[in-house]
């Protein structure tokens, strides 16, 4: 039965030690062992939320891109509309137009895809970016 947490070693804040002097003399006679301190390999990364929020404002530095993006808050809230409106007469006429302008708001998230990779400047990992002047 465990104690608590306590028993439980921290793997990240604690550090390497080696008691040499009740067994391990291989390691004394080879060379010189450092062990203290603990190894960051990795850097803090970026949540996906703060990544997604500066591509967003990247693109919306193009103007041609925020004429799109009114247009497509416009197209969701007609859509919302139409899905409302088809709830309550059950048209089936009215469901297929709405789902027509869903499709549209595909097609306009591929437009403001396009510009995104447009604005990209080329890498080794991303090659075909161009630069808008």
């Amino acid at each position: 039965m465990m104690s608590g947490y306590s028993s439980i070693p921290d793997l990240i804040s604690s550090s390497v030690t080696l008691d040499l002097a009740n067994g391990d003399q291989s390691l004394l006679t080879s060379r010189k062992t450092y062990t203290s301190g603990t190894i960051h390999p990795f850097t803090p990364a970026r949540s996906v939320l703060r990544v997604l929020q500066g591509e967003i404002s990247s693109v919306l530095q193009v103007p041609e891109a925020k004429k799109i993006c009114l247009f497509l808050i416009f197209n969701i809230i007609s859509s919302i509309i139409l899905l409302l409106w088809c709830h309550t007469t059950n048209s089936m006429a009215l469901t297929a137009y709405t789902y027509l302008t869903l499709f549209d708001i595909f097609s306009i998230l591929t437009c403001l895809l396009s510009i995104w990779v447009q604005i990209q400047k080329p890498t080794p990992a991303f090659s075909f970016g161009q630069v808008i002047n």
